[in-house]
């Protein structure tokens, strides 16, 4: 096949432009999620336009017969390293300071993977039910750098191959594009994890952008060419408006919904420099100024942001965010002034960007000894300790820790192969003493829901009489009003715990159903199942409002702010949203004559939600994260809640 002609344009003030938009949609999103939910898909406007700018780079030397490898990868190392090794430079630094041993080994752990571009596959590997919260990884962003060196890794050499067998650049970039996309959308109904994260389901993106390079685009001079690049720019930022406003975190991302964010970037950089939106918005000074800063403004803002809501152990105001993305924007211009264009442009030889890249490995090796070293934790040992001993399971029950406090033998989720990252997590047998009626039982309830409502079962087990018995269907992460989405791997999993759970119900008849999940039921909901359960002959159903929800795992929170006194009961660090819509349910629950137990109204008093029970702290601790209950909470709500209320029930 004939190869095609590139005629690739110089500089184009509207690409930075491009980049501009792309960044600030991705710092909102970041710095003020809910005023931009769909913020996010910046990065695959980064992706589009990588690939059109590199490929262009390497296409134009194969042409001339003047590309290297050597000397593309000699670029790179100068366009990437520097602000790079200043940002994992100073999270080494910064961290040291304000992060606890176990933070500090985490991002030892992310700085290591940040350096050898390995990002994606450790966030992958970290994904799960239990995962820490992503505010916590101040290196989260560096995923998408990978992907893009990933990519620069494999397609030079594809391009170099094809050029050599003198095949068609656009025809290789669309066959490319199209496996990889089709893995993508294969890939988006299995694990939406690895979706996000692995290189092959995103390449496409990239690729996509490299055909732009490869083919022939409208220059905007003529009257039908004027108003043809006018139309492709103005319906490219459209798409891209509708990306920015019209998607969330909820979305699906990024599967079939990708192509929007990419199909927007494609026509604006396909209409060219001279097409109106282009030339006039996209190329105003602003824009472009943004655009030159745009690559250390992404590295910069994140860290920033996470720190700060890691030292104050909740979400930061939003003064205090705006404080930051201006910090962020002000450390960018200066890396670009100083760092950036200096190495880029000036004379930097062989030697030189070979030190360059040494200090990058160096700091990889730093941040590996930190994670290797766990996190140094006699810097902050009693902390440690305190926080160490709540990722000890085993010291919560004597011999059997989380699992016969959760009874995780009756959950559907194998946590094991879960963590271990395997497709199938479906436990082929539930044990029958999980969900069938014992002859000899006089009363049964039954818990069904997600892991909100396994862990009521130690409280439960220690506290009903003994002709009451306990049944549960309940998987982590599954909702009794579970519906289909893109993740298949989870829709037949939760499918499959709810049609048990309703066939257990239809035969065991139980006295008492408690239905507990993470999300509470709306209350309009919560009537038709209240309608539907009784018609299946069960005699009173309770539905258990959320325990105290706390923004950064509670141990983390009385390590990092209430060491020294620990108030039994605080509002500091409290997800005062949940709180709040706690009040609204109680009273939308009770309209609708519905029973619900609240959970809140028995933990949380006028000075805040109880912190821990008892005298000791590390023992009594109430939740082990976020809002999980230790066994000591589970039995304090049973006793003084749950119990009375089944008994009442069942009589």
């Amino acid at each position: 096949m004939a190869q095609t002609s590139t005629a690739l344009p110089g500089y184009r003030r509207d690409i930075d432009g491009l980049r501009a938009i792309a960044v600030l949609a991705v710092v909102a999103f970041h710095a003020f999620p809910n005023w931009i939910q769909g913020g996010y898909i910046g990065v695959d406007v980064f992706f589009v336009i990588s690939g059109f700018l590199i490929t262009g780079i390497v296409l134009k030397g194969l042409e001339s017969g003047d590309f290297s490898f050597t000397d593309f990868y000699r670029r790179r190392i100068r366009r990437i390293f520097p602000a790079l090794l200043l940002i994992l430079t100073s999270c080494l630094v910064i961290g040291w300071f304000v992060l606890l041993p176990d933070e500090y080994k985490q991002l030892g752990k992310h700085i290591a993977g940040g350096s050898a571009f390995m990002s994606n596959f450790i966030l992958l590997m970290e994904s799960s039910y239990f995962d820490s919260a992503a505010e916590s990884k101040q290196l989260l962003h560096l995923w998408s750098l990978a992907v893009e060196e990933q990519f620069y890794v494999v397609w030079p050499l594809l391009l170099w191959i094809a050029f050599k067998r003198k095949w068609n650049f656009l025809a290789v970039s669309a066959l490319a594009a199209g496996v990889s996309f089709y893995l993508n959308i294969q890939q988006a109904g299995i694990d939406g994890s690895a979706d996000f994260y692995c290189p092959q389901t995103r390449f496409w993106e990239l690729i996509c952008g490299s055909a732009l390079a490869c083919a022939a685009r409208p220059q905007g001079r003529g009257g039908e060419k004027r108003v043809l690049a006018g139309t492709m720019s103005m319906t490219g930022l459209l798409l891209l408006a509708c990306g920015f406003c019209l998607f969330d975190k909820d979305v699906g991302f990024p599967g079939k919904w990708a192509l929007i964010p990419v199909l927007g970037a494609m026509l604006v950089i396909y209409a060219g420099p001279n097409a109106w939106a282009n030339r006039i918005v996209l190329g105003n000074r602003a824009l472009v100024w943004i655009g030159l800063i745009s690559f250390p403004l992404y590295l910069w803002h994140w860290p920033i942001l996470s720190f700060l809501r890691t030292m104050l152990a909740e979400t930061p105001s939003i003064k205090l965010r705006a404080a930051a993305v201006l910090l962020s924007v002000i450390l960018a211009w200066l890396t670009y002034r100083l760092v950036e264009h200096p190495v880029r442009f000036g004379q930097f030889g062989k030697r030189k960007t070979a030190l360059l890249a040494a200090l990058v490995g160096v700091a990889g090796v730093v941040g590996l000894n930190v994670y290797l070293y766990d996190g140094f934790s006699n810097r902050a040992k009693e902390r440690d300790e305190f926080v160490a001993y709540f990722d000890g399971m085993a010291e919560w029950i004597p011999g059997n820790g989380v699992t016969e406090a959760y009874r995780h033998a009756c959950n559907f989720l194998d946590l094991d192969k879960f963590r271990a990252g395997f497709s199938d997590v479906a436990r082929d047998a539930i044990s029958s003493e999980c969900y069938v009626k014992d002859p000899q039982a006089k009363r049964v309830v039954m818990l069904w829901g997600d892991s909100h409502a396994q862990q009521l079962y130690f409280g439960l087990s220690r506290h009903l009489s003994h002709d009451w018995q306990i049944l549960q269907v309940a998987t982590s992460g599954c909702d009794v009003n579970f519906q289909p989405g893109a993740d298949k791997r989870k829709t037949v999993l939760c499918e499959k715990s709810n049609r048990l759970a309703r066939a257990a119900i239809a035969q065991a008849r139980p006295d008492v159903v408690l239905i507990s999940q993470k999300n509470p039921l709306a209350a309009d909901v919560a009537v038709k199942f209240d309608k539907q359960l009784h018609e299946m002959g069960v005699k009173q159903v309770i539905f258990v409002g959320p325990v105290p929800r706390w923004q950064v795992d509670l141990s983390k929170l009385v390590a990092r702010k209430l060491f020294l006194y620990t108030p039994r009961s605080t509002f500091t660090g409290l997800d005062m949203a949940m709180y709040q819509n706690n009040s609204e349910l109680r009273k939308k629950y009770s309209d609708a004559n519905i029973n619900y137990a609240d959970v809140m109204a028995l933990m949380c008093q006028e000075n805040g939600c109880l912190t821990y029970l008892g005298d000791d702290v590390r023992k009594g601790l109430t939740t082990r994260d976020y809002g999980h209950l230790l066994p000591v909470a589970s039995d304090f709500i049973a006793k003084n809640l749950l119990v009375p209320r089944i008994y009442q029930a069942g009589s």
